[in-house]
């Protein structure tokens, strides 16, 4: 069996228990990296000592984002994983017969030294910032929703997301219990939040 293959019967297993945004970023990385690299290779064919060295160049620059820009670590250790994970699958599926040495082997990325390339610098506005980028902020509905992203804190899909049932001008209270994002094939979508940490009053 190949890679692709075994790809795509993973999919369709993990298709009843997986948001259908998580399948998503999965089939991304996949087609973005994987595909091209191990796509067409017998399973027992992948050498593992190959895959540690496509995750070295990957954070050197050698594969690239359509920015040109290098792949954040987090992003690596995202495609690593998704990697070791087809790999676990096709050993619990007798397809293939990975030793528990090599599949351990496969360990994500951790204090990249002098990588500072990689650390993208996050802006973190003052209130007095905030309120000279309102001044330039014409529309109403628009000066409201920037209220609330930056004075409650909510993520942009929460936002969206909303409903007037879940807003309490009495009680000064937003409900957050779900979430907009969008799905390849079905546009913005209304899902539940991703844990069960995300549901908040706030």
């Amino acid at each position: 069996m190949r890679l692709n293959e075994l790809f795509e019967v993973y999919i369709e297993d993990v298709d009843l228990i997986q948001h259908d945004t998580s399948l998503d970023g999965m089939r991304y990385r996949y087609n973005s990296l994987i595909r091209n690299v191990f796509g067409e290779k017998e399973l027992e064919d992948i050498d593992f000592k190959d895959i540690k060295r496509f995750q070295k160049e990957m954070v050197e620059g050698k594969y690239r984002t359509r920015e040109n820009t290098i792949f954040s670590v987090s992003y690596i250790n995202g495609v690593v994983q998704l990697l070791k994970r087809l790999l676990s699958y096709a050993n619990m599926m007798d397809y293939a017969d990975f030793s528990y040495e090599q599949l351990r082997g496969l360990k994500s990325i951790h204090n990249l030294k002098d990588k500072g390339r990689f650390k993208k610098q996050q802006i973190i506005w003052k209130i007095s910032d905030f309120n000279v980028f309102l001044q330039y902020v014409d529309d109403e509905k628009y000066k409201a929703l920037f209220n609330v992203l930056f004075y409650t804190g909510l993520r942009k899909g929460e936002a969206v997301s909303l409903c007037w049932k879940d807003v309490d001008l009495i009680e000064q209270t937003i409900a957050v219990t779900s979430t907009a994002c969008r799905v390849k094939g079905k546009g913005q979508i209304v899902k539940e939040p991703k844990s069960k940490c995300s549901y908040r009053i706030v």
